[in-house]
């Protein structure tokens, strides 16, 4: 199915595929300009990597209390971690 769009550059109608890249057929300009530069946002936010939540960054410039606190942290996160999977195997294996 064929959609058409007005361009907002010439204002004359042009075929359409509902993409973001989609140019007018008259004077080749981006029938949607606002459309393509927020795909391009979202390829950019999408290419970062996420932060991951269970590891906890410890940097050497950090002070010796604040190594300490970190490594604890780390220590509480990896026993609950543990202590979570042994109950889920449990469970599981009780179910059968």
């Amino acid at each position: 199915m064929t959609s058409s769009k007005k361009c907002v550059h010439c204002l004359k109608w042009s075929a359409w595929q509902q993409r973001s890249e989609d140019r007018c057929e008259h004077c080749g300009e981006l029938l949607s300009p606002l459309a393509y530069e927020e795909a391009q946002q979202a390829a950019a936010r999408d290419s970062q990597p996420s932060p991951s939540a269970f590891v906890l960054h410890i940097d050497p410039q950090d002070g010796p209390l604040k190594r300490l606190f970190k490594r604890l942290v780390y220590g509480g996160k990896v026993v609950f971690a543990a202590l979570l999977s042994f109950i889920i195997a449990v469970v599981a294996a009780a179910a059968g």
